[in-house]
């Protein structure tokens, strides 16, 4: 994917920030001027420079907006934004929230509006009664001050105008004014105030509506829910949308909870909502999250809490697969005081598992999500939490207790240092009968390292009968706090960074009381590929490492000195191409950084799993930067981790290893902000028995030569390719339009659709895999005419690879390419 261009960089007058000509001309204002809360901020800095005074193009310095509106217009890089905004947003934005399955399409009766090019069509401060979504063309809202004109956003196809007319009613805040002719969707008050009853299925359609005035390109004021401003989205679930956000009272960071619209039409579950804040917001314990407000606004409810920065005790069991057993110990004497103290107050959570305890970066544990909790008196009328956790009783229909709650605690234990629950889930009604009559397995028997006393705490917070459990969360403590300091270390055979550098911070090294362990040696920051055996093995990946007598930052800061350490040289040291021979099948693998990067951002994986499968994979990172280095960095890391693909059910497995990639890289972007916009190709194809079995997401490609035919197996997943499936490009015109370079999938943004496929092998089949650093470079017949070539898969790679960089090498350049030798069984 091309990255998106400012306009300092396409007319080259070197007026950015640190540019050459800054010392005469001044900093373009399209830089630095964020006129108003956002327009040209952030990363749409100089994105949309006509909305900017003063900017200086074609050797003068321009005027207002206004005195300049006509001549940007006609500018060629007015006419790419306008491209690269608009054109894919129709169909990701709000069209993908109507099912097409639904009684009564929203879309379907709509009116269309056409505006003609800088018409103003809604003015500021008028109350109207319509909303629009964008069907073509593009707009400015325009804010008018002191007889001033501020242009304070940008809006494009698949973008919703004046919402404010649907919920609040209140009058417009600002002019909009059409930069280009427009056609416009009409959602009329009066039929929107009708979806809940005519088509349910539109709920989402209206969550997203009011996310989108969240979102932190909008202006400040679309963002502002009484007093707290919404700055970034932490997460979506099946319940809420939750924004991390700023109280302008005292400035101090929140967390605003937004219920989606099929929640709060529920009058039960809404008072309920209403219940955890006014439960919680009178606790004060430290391992309990603080509930400051509750707001109802827009069609729904929003609850400002406490901003946690950290993660799930969930998260984090599916990034380590395990929790050490004395980390273990640490994370359930914080839960249960939390519980404790909320028992004392009267209070049952009712809905305690992994995702409702979240360690902060400090390693404080927050219990969090009273949404169930109800006060001890309270009968049970249905059954509430997450149904895995819940006490046998209480799935026969007995009140909640203590008892419960410690139950919930012990299968939470049981899962955090086995990595499993205690019963398998597969098929429910034999979950259900050995949760009645089986007691646990004992979890010494999965972690033989255990301590005795956090075995028997689970033992016994699990019994089936509730009186044979602990009396309370004292009697619990004091059985968990026996427990020993020490438990059995891993054996390493291979060289860690600590061993490395010689650094005294190693698990056993006697300077690490000066200094503390070394980061390296405790997180798992990738599944696979930083924990166990391989601790240590990938330190630039984790922050807070000491090299060099200094204390590193985050991966994002140091990863540029660390690609110079001779340890990082020494775990990578493969010179950029492998030669493998697995069994019948001849493997080679090589990567190039091409003529124009300084970083390879593709990353190119050849193993052979634990049940033998034939694994090979490239992805492609994307979003420039350090960040696209990390995104195709955590699925090398993850594929490396990958060891069995279960007979019957390949498919579905593989698409949820990438669908589970794409909300880890997404929730990764998510929370560090030098990680924005990073996400990544992948094409991957395991060889399984006489079957092969790949997925793909993005453009890079997976080709089988058989027969002397070359087969594209994988699509790209751009825009062209939608652009075509619609009519709207002919296929011939793709390769030179400007859509061929823009994705319409991709990981990373946790919105994912990969293509799978399957097929079986023959003999003397080439299975090819490789980035488009490469066959964009290189026609296909080219590519053809190398690989039916009488040559070695070495030399056709190099050749291939050759070629790319003989057409410019503007990308980076990866390829895969296996031969099957003998029919395989």
């Amino acid at each position: 994917m091309n990255k998106r261009l400012n306009c300092w960089e396409y007319h080259g007058c070197r007026r950015e920030p640190g540019g050459k000509n800054t010392k005469g001309f001044g900093i373009c204002p399209a830089a630095a001027d964020e006129t108003f809360g956002g327009i040209n901020s952030g990363k749409s800095a100089g994105r949309f420079c006509w909305a900017v005074a003063g900017t200086f193009c074609d050797g003068r310095r321009q005027g207002t907006y206004v005195e300049k509106q006509a001549s940007c217009q006609g500018c060629d890089f007015f006419k790419i934004v306008l491209a690269e905004e608009g054109t894919l947003n129709l169909r990701t934005k709000f069209l993908r929230f109507v099912p097409p399955y639904t009684r009564h399409t929203i879309l379907n009766n709509l009116d269309s509006k056409k505006i003609k090019k800088s018409a103003r069509f809604i003015v500021q401060g008028d109350a109207l009664d319509e909303a629009y979504i964008i069907r073509s063309g593009s707009c400015l809202l325009i804010v008018e001050k002191d007889n001033e004109l501020h242009p304070i956003d940008h809006r494009g196809q698949g973008d919703i105008l004046n919402m404010s007319a649907l919920f609040t009613g209140e009058p417009a805040n600002s002019h909009i004014e059409a930069e280009t002719d427009m056609e416009l969707w009409v959602l009329k008050k009066s039929l929107f105030e009708k979806i809940p009853e005519n088509d349910p299925d539109l709920f989402n359609f209206l969550t997203e509506i009011v996310a989108d005035r969240f979102d932190s390109k909008r202006p400040i004021s679309d963002r502002t829910i009484g007093r707290y401003i919404a700055t970034d989205i932490i997460g979506r679930g099946g319940y809420s949308i939750v924004y991390k956000g700023i109280d302008t009272k005292n400035n101090h960071q929140v967390a605003i909870k937004m219920m989606r619209h099929n929640m709060v039409t529920d009058s039960d579950f809404l008072e309920q909502f209403r219940k955890e804040a006014k439960i919680v917001s009178k606790f004060s314990h430290p391992n309990i999250i603080n509930v400051y407000d509750i707001k109802e606004r827009f069609r729904t409810a929003f609850i400002i809490m406490e901003y946690l920065s950290g993660e799930t005790i969930a998260s984090e069991l599916k990034r380590k697969k395990k929790i050490a057993p004395k980390e273990a110990i640490n994370y359930l004497d914080q839960a249960c005081r939390a519980i404790a103290y909320a028992y004392k107050k009267g209070v049952l959570h009712k809905d305690i598992n992994p995702e409702n305890l979240i360690v902060t970066q400090n390693g404080l544990v927050k219990l969090v999500d009273f949404g169930l909790a109800s006060f001890i008196q309270d009968d049970d009328d249905i059954l509430d939490g997450s149904f895995s956790y819940l006490a046998p009783e209480v799935c026969e229909g007995e009140t909640s207790s203590i008892q419960s709650e410690i139950y919930s605690l012990g299968i939470t234990a049981f899962e955090m240092v086995t990595g499993n629950r205690p019963y398998p889930e597969s098929d429910p009604a034999v979950f259900m009968k050995m949760r009645w009559e089986k007691q646990i397995p004992d979890p010494k028997e999965l972690v033989p390292y255990l301590t005795e006393s956090l075995r028997w705490f689970i033992i016994k917070a699990c019994r089936l009968n509730p009186a044979e459990r602990y009396a309370d969360m004292d009697e619990a403590l004091k059985d968990l706090n026996q427990s020993e300091n020490g438990f059995s270390q891993l054996s390493q055979d291979e060289t860690n960074c600590w061993e490395f550098m010689k650094c005294g911070r190693g698990p056993d090294d006697k300077d690490k009381d000066s200094f503390d362990t070394c980061p390296a040696t405790t997180l798992s920051t990738l599944d696979g590929l930083n924990q166990g055996k391989r601790a240590g093995r990938a330190c630039w990946l984790v922050a807070g490492t000491f090299c060099s007598n200094n204390i590193s930052g985050t991966f994002a800061e140091k990863i540029e000195s660390c690609r110079d350490c001779n340890f990082y040289k020494h775990v990578n040291k493969k010179s950029g191409q492998t030669r493998l021979r697995i069994d019948n099948i001849d493997i080679f693998g090589l990567t190039h950084i091409g003529l124009v990067k300084n970083v390879n951002e593709d990353r190119y994986l050849v193993r052979q799993m634990e049940d033998k499968s034939l694994l090979v994979a490239v992805a492609d990172g994307l979003g420039g930067g350090v960040s696209s280095d990390f995104a195709a960095e955590i699925v090398q890391g993850t594929l490396v981790g990958f060891q069995k693909l279960n007979t019957g059910n390949e498919i579905k497995q593989l698409k949820q290893l990438v669908l589970d990639l794409d909300t880890l890289i997404d929730q990764k972007a998510q929370t560090q902000s030098d990680l924005e916009g990073m996400a990544t190709t992948l094409v991957c194809a395991i060889l399984k028995k006489d079957h092969v079995h790949w997925i793909n997401v993005g453009d890079s490609r997976l080709y089988l030569l058989r027969d002397k035919k070359l087969i594209q197996l994988s699509e790209d997943q751009t825009l062209a390719k939608f652009l075509i499936a619609e009519g709207e490009l002919a296929p011939e015109k793709a390769r030179e339009h400007y859509s061929y370079e823009i994705l319409d999938q991709c990981i990373g943004y946790g919105e994912c659709s990969p293509q799978t496929g399957s097929f079986k092998v023959k003999k003397n089949d080439l299975l090819v895999l490789l980035t488009d650093g490469l066959h964009k470079m290189v026609p296909q017949k080219k590519v053809f005419s190398i690989l039916n070539n009488d040559t070695s898969i070495e030399i056709k790679a190099k050749e291939l690879t050759k070629a790319a960089l003989d057409s410019g090498g503007k990308d980076n350049i990866t390829i895969v390419v296996a031969r099957i030798n003998q029919t395989l069984k």
